[in-house]
């Protein structure tokens, strides 16, 4: 939705409000998929396509992962997500605003420069060494 600045992407039935990067990256997939669909047809080339399986009847010995994750992956993102917020908080206040900007509030690099007075290459340049700053972080922690 353009004019109001939200945007919405349904997924299984469900409406959610995403960023506009999310938003975009979501509907240049979707632009890329019917894409590749089109030309597939054109050439008469023919991809299998996962979201059919279901209605081939073939045995199969191998088996396709769930997309729901387990109970053990729920639980280390858990655990990497407290670390990641523990090691946040080590770095000094000024890199903590980059990294909320762009990471938590949608922020692009473009956008964060205009906002605080600098260069989108040097916010670009800011934000790698923060990254190695808080890799380093979270290695030794």
């Amino acid at each position: 939705m353009k004019g109001n600045g939200k945007y919405y992407i349904a997924l299984n039935g469900e409406v959610h409000e995403v960023s506009r990067e999310v938003y975009q990256a979501y509907y240049q997939g979707k632009r890329k998929e019917k894409y590749i669909y089109e030309q597939d047809q054109a050439h008469e080339n023919h991809i299998l396509d996962i979201s059919g399986m279901e209605e081939l009847e073939v045995e199969s010995n191998c088996c396709m992962a769930s997309a729901r994750p387990s109970i053990d992956d729920l639980l280390i993102a858990k655990e990497l997500h407290s670390h990641l917020h523990q090691c946040l908080q080590l770095l000094p206040e000024a890199d903590r605003e980059l990294i909320q900007a762009i990471y938590f509030s949608g922020e692009t690099e473009s956008s964060y420069a205009k906002m605080i007075g600098l260069t989108q290459p040097g916010v670009s340049k800011r934000h790698k060494k923060i990254l190695e700053k808080l890799r380093k972080i979270m290695n030794n922690l």
